[in-house]
C-alpha cells in the first residue's frame, strides 16, 4: 500500500511548510519566555498530579528498558517521585482545610463605631446626701394678669376728666 501524502508531499500533517518557508509547524516556549513566567498558583491539584505521574511513569519505563528492574533511579527520576509526594502532601492539606468550619458571619463582625460594653463593677457605691434646694423667685404676673391690668387702666383713663385745650 502506497503512502498516503498530503499536499507538498509530505506524510504528516506536522511536517506541513509555512508559507512556503522550510519551518515545521509548531510553537514551543524559548528559554527567556521561560525563565519570565511568574509562577501560578493552581486551585487543583489534580492535572499536576496526573502530569507528573505520567512522567515519572515514562521516566520509569525508560529505566526498566534501558538498565533493568533492580538498578537505582536516577536524580531525575527521584525528583519527580519527591514533587508528587510533595503534591499528594498538598492536596491532603487541602482537603483537611475545607473540612475545618467555616466563620460564621457574626464573628466576621467587625465593630465599628458601637463600642462595647464595659464591664459593671460589682461594689456599690454610697448613696449621695440630697441636694437642698433653694427658694425659688415669685413668678411675674400671668398672661390673664396682665390683660386685666391694661384693661383697668383704660377704664380708669376714660372716666378721667378731660382737660380743656388751652388756647
Amino acid at each position: 500500500m502506497p503512502d498516503a501524502r498530503y499536499k507538498h508531499g509530505f506524510s504528516r500533517p506536522s511536517q506541513l511548510q509555512l508559507a512556503g518557508r522550510g519551518e515545521l509547524a509548531y510553537i514551543e516556549l524559548t528559554p527567556a519566555t521561560k525563565e519570565r513566567d511568574m509562577p501560578v498558583r493552581i486551585a487543583s491539584l489534580s492535572r499536576r498530579l496526573a502530569k507528573n505521574g505520567a512522567t515519572l511513569h515514562l521516566a520509569m519505563t525508560q529505566r526498566i528498558h534501558s538498565l533493568g528492574a533492580d538498578h537505582q533511579p536516577s536524580e531525575a527520576e527521584q525528583a519527580l517521585a519527591d514533587e508528587r509526594q510533595a503534591l499528594k502532601e498538598e492536596r491532603e492539606r487541602r482537603k483537611a482545610h475545607a473540612l475545618e468550619p467555616r466563620p460564621k458571619a457574626a464573628d466576621r463582625l467587625v465593630r465599628t463605631h458601637h463600642p462595647l460594653a464595659k464591664e459593671k463593677s460589682t461594689a456599690k457605691k454610697e448613696p449621695k446626701a440630697p441636694k437642698e434646694h433653694k427658694a425659688g423667685k415669685a413668678h411675674g404676673p400671668t398672661r390673664a394678669e396682665k390683660h386685666a391690668a391694661k384693661a383697668a387702666a383704660m377704664d380708669a383713663a376714660k372716666r378721667a376728666a378731660k382737660k380743656p385745650a388751652k388756647a
